[in-house]
């Protein structure tokens, strides 16, 4: 069985500049098998809100390798290479408030992953920029820069460790505090750490990379996304 770390509030906006703000996210802990449930009920999204996913397996593939989510539901990208040993699907959709558990599945590996709602994002466009940074072995794992084209994005970043990598000691970059992170559980191998960065962003700009610093280096990748604002 799946285990749900958390829930909660994690982001507040402030200002008057519209801005998409993470009201709550659930990690679900590690375990073998050959998919992942994900709550989105306790999210309590309503009509209008964006629900954003993330599945991470410790697949080491360089192709599509997550071959089924949830009806209603659309597929962004997939995330990982051949020697990185972290295979990740971002998935997306515009709530309804009907929402309650979504379903990724794959091959038979080990799985985690995080669901959000996000209030007051661009439902046609959430996408503003994103980058990925996938090493090829055992590295230091950092958050790769990215331009937005719009202004006050909500700038949110994954790292997705695999094969006995741990978040356990790391530092973070002041601008990019941690918010939470699945764990491993029962001898798996996989975990995600989600960041988010403070400030709003005035205007559209080019965020820069920061490592994320740990006792050890690890396999695993990590994703920088920008979230557009509603008009």
């Amino acid at each position: 069985m799946l285990h749900l770390s958390r829930s909660g509030i994690i982001s507040g906006g402030g200002g008057a500049a519209p801005m998409a703000v993470v009201e709550a996210v659930n990690y679900v802990d590690d375990e073998y098998g050959s998919s992942i449930v994900m709550p989105v009920s306790t999210l309590n999204a309503v009509t209008g809100d964006l629900i954003l996913g993330i599945a991470y397996s410790d697949q080491d593939q360089s192709t599509d390798w997550w071959t089924g989510l949830t009806a209603g539901y659309t597929k962004h990208r997939e995330i990982g290479n051949g020697t990185s040993n972290c295979r990740g699907m971002v998935f997306w959709k515009a709530a309804d408030g009907t929402e309650t558990n979504v379903t990724c599945s794959g091959g038979s590996r080990y799985m985690c992953g995080l669901v959000m709602r996000i209030s007051g994002a661009d439902l046609t466009t959430p996408f503003n920029a994103e980058s990925f940074y996938d090493p090829n072995g055992w590295q230091t794992i950092h958050l790769p820069a990215l331009t937005t084209s719009v202004n006050n994005c909500l700038h949110l970043g994954v790292v997705g460790c695999a094969v006995g990598g741990s978040i356990a000691g790391a530092t973070f970059d002041a601008d990019w505090p941690y918010q939470g992170h699945s764990t491993n559980t029962d001898g798996g191998t996989i975990s995600l750490t989600l960041v988010k960065r403070v400030g709003e962003e005035a205007t559209a700009e080019t965020i820069a990379a920061f490592t994320l610093a740990t006792d050890d280096q690890m396999y695993g990748t990590s994703y920088n996304l920008a979230i557009t604002p509603a008009a």
